[in-house]
């Protein structure tokens, strides 16, 4: 924007401001006139700053910064989330990213590893109970050195009372 009264030598200036009626025609005061000495000075450089401020360009928000709460995926409390696989805090109850509630989610997890050990639990259980019966077996039918029968007798005995402490546990269950 160039003022009408300017020549060509001055083609290269951007005039800041507008002129304003009754003021220098947009054009400065020299800066002895600045010095805070001058109170028209002052008001006349709050007048060019609000000018500066008038013609400013409104600048466009940045976008929002990713989410510096989320964990870094080596973290040791860092997880993936189950639906959207980012990685959430392990504690946290719900997915940074998608909301899933993770509660939930870990609670399916533990009925399902608890089934799993019960089924163990029950196979080994069973298992035993052949091999309990079948080491008092051997002993009371077999011509066996004296050690080895009383070996096996301590392993048939074992073998019942870990039954019997399992069953006492599996029995107390879930009571609430």
């Amino acid at each position: 924007m160039q003022p009408p009264d300017e020549g060509p030598s001055d083609s290269k200036i951007i005039q800041l401001f507008p002129a304003k009626p009754g003021t220098d025609n947009g054009k400065t005061r020299p800066p002895e006139q600045h010095n805070g000495k001058n109170p028209d000075a002052l008001y006349l450089m709050r007048d060019e700053i609000d000018g500066i401020i008038d013609l400013a360009e409104d600048v466009p928000p940045k976008p929002a910064p990713a989410r510096t709460n989320v964990p870094d995926p080596a973290h040791r409390n860092a997880m993936r989330c189950p639906q959207c696989d980012q990685y959430t805090w392990r504690e946290s109850p719900y997915c940074l990213h998608c909301g899933k509630d993770l509660v939930a989610h870990a609670a399916q997890l533990a009925d399902g590893r608890r089934e799993r050990l019960h089924g163990i639990f029950w196979a080994c259980a069973i298992g035993s109970w052949a091999i309990a019966p079948s080491c008092f077996y051997v002993t009371q039918h077999y011509a066996l050195p004296p050690r080895v029968r009383t070996a096996l007798n301590y392993i048939g005995m074992a073998i019942i009372a870990v039954n019997l402490f399992g069953f006492w546990i599996a029995s107390m269950g879930k009571r609430s």
